[in-house]
């Protein structure tokens, strides 16, 4: 759908604010005693730009066009921290889930230093606002994170990680190596 600055700035961008949140009010009286929601995102920023540019257009992009690559990444990402921010004021959730797949078997989609500029960036700003919200956020992603962790736990600050693939490393290796960090 984006493929360069006319088709990025044409693009109906959607107003977290103008979504409708009334079902996280209404689901209250049917919720169990101290039972609490888990929200989720709408995808996460790097499935929404890769759903909106496409992988190997964006790889390019990333090389051609990173002016263009950094506003579509802030045109999501902005709107992903605004929907976070919006959903945690809501008494009825205790705990939120950014789910954003990052890799593969044996690495992530884009090089370490991109991922930072580009996904984590805004990652960090989503922590935060759940934060701020006095709410846990986990990082749902799925692929290869062993070099990626330290940021998930350091810098973007998740309280946990979900998705651990055996053939990548078992759970219980995860738990071993960060389970007093997340």
């Amino acid at each position: 759908l984006i493929h360069d600055r006319e088709s990025f700035e044409a693009y109906p961008w959607p107003d977290p604010d103008a979504c409708e949140y009334s079902h996280l009010a209404d689901i209250v009286p049917f919720l169990p005693d101290n039972m609490k929601l888990m929200v989720m995102g709408p995808g996460g920023v790097l499935e929404n730009v890769t759903a909106l540019v496409g992988y190997d257009k964006m790889c390019y992009m990333l090389y051609d066009d990173p002016e263009l690559m950094e506003d579509i990444f802030a045109a999501v990402g902005s709107r992903m921290v605004r929907y976070y921010e919006n959903a945690a004021k809501f008494d009825s959730v205790g705990v939120l889930m950014s789910n954003d797949d990052w890799g593969f078997k044996t690495q992530t989609f884009f090089s370490l230093p991109d991922m930072r500029k580009y996904v984590f960036s805004w990652h960090k700003k989503i922590a935060a606002a759940c934060h701020a919200a006095g709410k846990p956020v986990l990082l749902h992603s799925c692929g290869y994170m062993g070099d990626v962790m330290d940021d998930i736990i350091e810098d973007m600050q998740y309280d946990g990680k979900h998705s651990y693939e055996d053939c990548i490393i078992p759970v219980e290796e995860s738990y071993r190596r960060w389970g007093g960090r997340i």
